[in-house]
């Protein structure tokens, strides 16, 4: 029982990472995200597999930690944000941690409350969930297939005095593609320039 279910997960997750790859119907049909008005939006996927196995797996590190089972970790994380403080050589004050990508992402949108916010599509659905959550209003700027699906120079004109955060996806997902670096360092200054938050993840 144990081995099917198993191989049914691991099929799920080929045919995912295979439609992610060569942009097939399959992956399509496996989900859709929907955003805050309920209609279907642009595919999605939420959790990324590692086909080489667990990194730096230490199983002894779960059986000294065994005792501790029954409390609840530090939600602030204050342990780790001193080690990587002293690590990275910056101030502790820099330094957030989340339980993942999306738990920082929802904490981010609930921090700032943007009122208008500029997504590329397509992207991980997550940003447009957590800032329909928050009521502000969405503003897209579409990637095109005839760009191979990155991010164009006409992407500047869209981030205007009113937008309060613009939100990359880098590298994209689930395109993979990567914005060329001086293309990023043009919007980031542009962010700065019309006093909007801008986030790359």
């Amino acid at each position: 029982m144990h081995k099917k279910k198993a191989q049914k997960e691991s099929c799920v997750i080929c045919a995912q990472a295979e439609g992610e790859k060569n942009g097939t119907d399959s992956w399509r049909r496996l989900g859709r995200t929907r955003g805050a008005s309920g209609k279907p939006q642009h595919p999605g996927f939420f959790c990324k597999c590692q086909s080489a196995g667990r990194a730096g797996w230490r199983p002894e590190a779960i059986c000294r930690a065994a005792g501790k089972i029954d409390r609840y970790p530090d939600p602030l994380c204050r342990k780790l944000i001193q080690k990587l403080s002293e690590e990275l050589s910056c101030p502790e004050e820099w330094i957030v941690c989340g339980n993942g990508a999306a738990d920082l992402i929802y904490r981010l949108f609930q921090a700032e409350k943007p009122k208008k916010v500029l997504l590329t599509a397509p992207a991980f659905a997550e940003y447009e969930q957590a800032a329909g959550l928050v009521g502000s209003r969405i503003y897209f700027y579409e990637l095109k297939e005839e760009d191979q699906f990155q991010i164009q120079e006409d992407i500047l004109g869209q981030i205007t005095p009113d937008t309060d955060l613009v939100f990359l996806c880098e590298p994209n997902n689930p395109t993979g593609q990567c914005t060329k670096h001086s293309l990023l360092t043009a919007i980031l200054e542009r962010c700065r320039g019309m006093q909007c938050t801008s986030c790359a993840g």
